[in-house]
């Protein structure tokens, strides 16, 4: 009786490795079946679009700064630089050189043209200047041209988007009139302020989505 019972317990002992083994290879099957299942599943347009349109709302807008008031010229505030002279092209400002200091003053049309764009922000300095931030266009999407699914969460997106400008985005923008006649090196200074070709044709990109699009879908 004693050893019949020790055979039992012998046999259940050998056993469970193989069960083990056993419920991890389905494991890895299933997990495999799935993969494939999804991948097969692909991406939908719109889920696709989503997930850029997402990408491209946290990239937020093309920003310019620049500020009013007496500034002095500094390593981080040039008042010489081209997107002030955009600025003052396009009549949104006036400045007058005062000893090695530049007074800069924001037009009553200068004026009128923030209060229409929205997300612009106005704040005052410490040494009495104004700094403004204006949102000069942001990115939207055009359309979805290709979708590639790697796994059930990473694909890589290929579309198409363009700029939406903001009346300040006019003024920034490189092949419109305030840019022109400007050379190579303010052009490339202007771009670093946000300046961009901003009504080009819709361009080309691709984004990699790696989370969030399945989500949605689940």
């Amino acid at each position: 009786m004693f050893q019949e019972e020790i055979k039992t317990d012998d046999r259940t002992s050998s056993m469970t490795p193989m069960l083990l083994i056993a419920a991890i290879c389905l494991t890895i099957v299933g997990t495999a079946v799935y993969v494939l299942h999804e991948a097969r599943k692909g991406m939908s347009d719109a889920e696709a679009k989503s997930a850029v349109t997402a990408m491209l709302e946290q990239r937020g807008p093309a920003v310019v700064h620049f500020r009013t008031g007496l500034v002095t010229p500094s390593t981080t505030e040039k008042p010489n630089d081209p997107h002030y002279q955009l600025l003052e092209r396009a009549e949104i400002i006036t400045m007058e050189k005062r000893d090695n200091k530049v007074q800069v003053t924001l037009t009553e049309n200068g004026a009128k043209l923030l209060d229409t764009i929205a997300g612009t922000t106005h704040t005052r300095n410490s040494d009495g200047t104004e700094e403004y931030s204006v949102p000069l266009g942001t990115r939207e999407v055009v359309a979805v041209t290709g979708v590639n699914v790697a796994s059930p969460s990473s694909a890589t997106i290929h579309y198409t988007w363009k700029w939406r400008p903001t009346a300040m985005g006019d003024v920034f923008d490189l092949a419109g009139n305030y840019a022109s006649g400007l050379n190579v090196w303010d052009r490339a200074a202007l771009a670093k302020q946000g300046a961009d070709l901003f009504h080009e044709s819709a361009i080309e990109d691709e984004y990699n989505a790696t989370s969030g699009w399945q989500l949605a879908r689940n």
